[in-house]
């Protein structure tokens, strides 16, 4: 769970990334990008749309870096699909000809790629991204830690 609030420029954000998209061309040079706009979670955005500055709580969540610049907001692009997406809203540039992506691509549905749905976007990928780690990492419920009795490995030092 923890491993999806790795946030934007941390070592470990693009190995995950890869991770959850084993389907991308390790031969090409990916960008990490927010899939909603980083700038339009500035104050200064967000204060121009009436239902988010009109609500305290909406505002918060927007305005939380660890909703918006964590890996549930992020995904790989390679070159020319980063430059092409600039801070193109979400909804714009899937719908965009040259653009081969579509939202469950992205492991969202239709009607939660709207900016004014990143809540729900959020939840919903987020819940998607964590059940595509859980079917490609290998996780034990417990991990023994206790010595074997058996083990030959070490020297024993006697006096």
């Amino acid at each position: 769970e923890s491993l999806l609030n790795i946030r934007y420029g941390e070592g470990r954000c693009r190995a995950l990334l890869h991770l959850l998209f084993p389907e991308m061309n390790p031969t090409e040079v990916f960008h990490i990008d927010h899939l909603h706009p980083r700038n339009h979670f500035s104050k200064k955005y967000l204060e121009k749309l009436d239902y988010i500055a009109n609500s305290p709580e909406k505002l918060s969540f927007y305005e939380n870096p660890e909703y918006w610049d964590t890996i549930p907001n992020l995904h790989l692009l390679n070159h020319s699909q980063n430059i092409s997406k600039q801070d193109t809203s979400l909804k714009q540039w899937l719908s965009q000809p040259s653009n081969n992506y579509s939202p469950s691509m992205l492991l969202v549905s239709d009607e939660n790629i709207e900016f004014s749905r990143f809540p729900e976007f959020y939840n919903e990928r987020r819940n998607a991204l964590k059940q595509r780690l859980l079917s490609r990492v290998f996780l034990t419920t417990k991990i023994d830690s206790s010595p074997s009795t058996m083990d030959t490995d070490e020297e024993i030092l006697t006096d």
